[in-house]
């Protein structure tokens, strides 16, 4: 099963035992991070400081996700 969830202005995918993590990174982008399990909170990889000027809309309906950014929509769903 999967569940799509709202943390603040980013995207959370779980399904199974994996998470997909995204969120707006600056105006123009956004930043993807997957692991197994949970993210880890102390190793955030290379991208540290989050840039400034970004903000997403989040829509959340049953079995779909929609994250847009200002330049950025994205659609995220499951069967």
């Amino acid at each position: 099963m999967t569940t799509f969830s709202n943390d603040g202005d980013a995207l959370e995918v779980l399904h199974q035992h994996e998470v997909l993590r995204v969120e707006p990174w600056g105006p123009d982008s956004v930043r993807v991070r997957a692991a197994m399990g949970l993210l880890p909170l102390s190793d955030v990889g290379a991208l540290q400081e989050r840039p400034a000027g970004g903000t997403a809309t989040l829509t959340i309906e049953g079995n779909s996700a929609t994250s847009s950014t200002a330049r950025w929509p994205s659609r995220w769903c499951c069967p």
